[in-house]
């Protein structure tokens, strides 16, 4: 799980009216199934301020909340969390590849299966590496053994 801290915006504010929110919801089923209010931001600069992140991500609409990754495997990557899924979009739409800093934004959306797989191939990564390290000793110690006539 990636590492991060909650950022709620002193400004936050829930969408405007609740004929705003039907309409959208209404034409919600055109959207493709991967578009969530969730987004993962990735080649962010590290040294990014949280106000910064709500500047930029905040003229496609009302932010709910910023998680900005804080440690040494997740600097540079963000999750914006949007009100509406709508605003989500449009800042997917627009920020896809927008400049920050010299360093172009990769926006998308958030996607946990993905991320499970991912995780889940790191941990059998780490768990071949101790394998092979084990491997590796009980070899060396056998070798020893041997070398100092089965003793």
């Amino acid at each position: 799980p990636q590492s991060t801290t909650p950022i709620n915006h002193p400004n936050h504010q829930p969408p405007t009216t609740m004929a705003d929110v039907a309409t959208r919801k209404a034409a919600s089923s055109r959207l493709p199934p991967e578009v969530n209010r969730i987004l993962y931001v990735r080649n962010l600069p590290f040294k990014i301020s949280a106000e910064e992140l709500y500047d930029i991500f905040g003229k496609y609409g009302a932010v709910y909340q910023i998680r900005l990754g804080d440690r040494r495997d997740t600097r540079g990557t963000a999750f914006v969390i949007y009100e509406d899924i709508f605003d989500a979009k449009a800042a997917v739409d627009h920020l896809s590849g927008f400049n920050v800093g010299g360093r172009y934004l990769v926006v998308l959306y958030y996607q946990p299966a993905k991320f499970e797989r991912r995780q889940d191939a790191e941990d059998k990564q780490k768990e071949l590496e101790e394998l092979r390290r084990q491997v590796k000793a009980k070899k060396a110690a056998i070798t020893a053994k041997e070398a100092s006539g089965g003793q």
